[in-house]
């Protein structure tokens, strides 16, 4: 009988630690959970936060919304040509912003791309026959193609105001009109920065306010740094 007694209360105290053990071990976390933690985090970031490429190749086309600083150095080839009677060379800078206003055009065609609204200031200095001043302000539109490569080319143009002291045998006034355009190229070295040169052909007149108004015609040549973002 005692021996019975003894084995019943040997099992209830077997059992009541067992009872004891599952109420106070909490589960341990397992590596594997942190992977899956940081995946989900990492995929709400990227939902949240769009970033500079539509499909996140470099060239593949930007976002829209994406926006364009930077800077550029060069000159202008005088053309005795397009009404010109004298050849106007100009050593010039300038500095830009720009921001994209569009998705991705034609995705699937070659001339895939988005255009882009940028604000230039650019000044310098005419060269040859006599020294004079240029600075001005030029509203563009541009229209850079998605390449899906580190080389994306582009075409833009656009028309502003001047301000030189040219004046004759071609320009009758100080404050003329600018119009300029043509091709260009950048080369990302990284996601963000972009090396590029572009030409433009440019025109200077004043729309006949005052003559004479033979107009300067330059082919533009600069290279530059462009910061994206």
């Amino acid at each position: 009988m005692k021996t019975v007694f003894l084995s019943i209360a040997f099992c209830a105290f077997l059992q009541g630690e067992i009872h004891c053990h599952a109420q106070t071990v909490l589960p341990s976390k397992t590596v594997a959970d942190e992977p899956a933690k940081n995946s989900d985090f990492k995929s709400r970031l990227d939902r949240e936060i769009p970033g500079l490429w539509e499909n996140d190749v470099i060239g593949g086309g930007l976002r829209k919304g994406a926006t364009d600083i930077g800077f550029t150095l060069g000159g202008g080839i005088g053309l005795k040509a397009l009404g010109s009677t004298r050849e106007h060379d100009l050593v010039l800078a300038g500095v830009h912003y720009g921001r994209v206003i569009s998705g991705v055009f034609a995705k699937d065609k070659w001339y895939a791309g988005n255009f882009e609204l940028r604000g230039e200031i650019f000044g310098g200095e005419q060269i040859s026959l006599h020294d004079a001043y240029i600075v001005g302000a030029t509203p563009v539109l541009r229209y850079t193609f998605a390449t899906e490569s580190r080389l994306v080319p582009f075409l833009d143009f656009g028309a502003g105001v001047t301000a030189t002291d040219m004046k004759r045998p071609d320009l009758g006034s100080e404050f003329e009109f600018n119009s300029q355009g043509g091709p260009g190229i950048h080369f990302f070295w990284n996601k963000n920065l972009a090396i590029t040169a572009q030409a433009r052909l440019m025109h200077i007149s004043n729309a006949g306010i005052r003559h004479p108004n033979n107009g300067v015609n330059v082919i533009r040549i600069s290279g530059g740094i462009s910061w994206f973002f």
